[in-house]
């Protein structure tokens, strides 16, 4: 009898308690994983959307710090609410996407602006459009640590040879551990090829 009892409890552990007790810690454990990755996922949201309103805190700050009616953005997402009407009468955007970039017929602008892109744009294609645009003023915004190589030396560099002169330098801290870096640039004083573009703000 003792021995059917011993027999009947390992059958019942085996075959009955270890089941439930593995499809208990399964369904927990998949709870806990997905609990993590939920908990994950909303902790980068969190960090995108303050990075994105960094972003334009900055756009904003740029669009009202210079004397300036007419602007061309560099950029991508919807920005026309940032935009002050009442102060720029012209606005002219480029659209980086993820598959080309879009050069549409562009004309003279008091500002030029820029934002995390210099990385995806590179150098060429942004002194094109500077050529193009001949601003009074130019503000750009780039991870100071990017894959492209893009840095405050090369870029002041080749503004330099363009007739822009860096007036203005500034850093953030975005949530992800990168530093953003912001370089404000004007026509230079020394320029004698062509005439400083003026500024058609009043």
């Amino acid at each position: 009898m003792k021995y059917v009892l011993e027999h009947l409890f390992f059958v019942i552990c085996e075959f009955i308690i270890t089941p439930i007790l593995m499809s208990v810690y399964c369904f927990m454990f998949n709870l806990y994983v997905k609990m993590l990755h939920s908990l994950f996922c909303f902790a980068i949201i969190i960090h995108m959307t303050k990075d994105d309103e960094i972003v334009e805190e900055i756009l904003v700050s740029q669009l009202k710090t210079y004397p300036a009616s007419s602007v061309t953005i560099l950029g991508e997402g919807d920005y026309e609410h940032l935009i002050p009407r009442d102060k720029y009468r012209n606005v002219q955007a480029v659209d980086i996407t993820k598959k080309s970039i879009i050069i549409p017929n562009l004309v003279p602008s008091d500002l030029l602006i820029t934002n995390l892109l210099l990385e995806k744009m590179g150098y060429a294609f942004f002194v094109n459009v500077l050529g193009r645009v001949k601003p009074q003023f130019v503000s750009c915004s780039f991870h100071l640590s990017n894959d492209r190589g893009i840095n405050e030396e090369d870029l002041t560099s080749r503004l330099l040879e363009h007739s822009y002169e860096l007036f203005s330098r500034s850093e953030v801290s975005l949530s992800n551990g990168k530093t953003l870096i912001q370089l404000d640039f004007t026509v230079s004083s020394l320029a004698v090829s062509d005439e400083p573009v003026k500024s058609s703000y009043k």
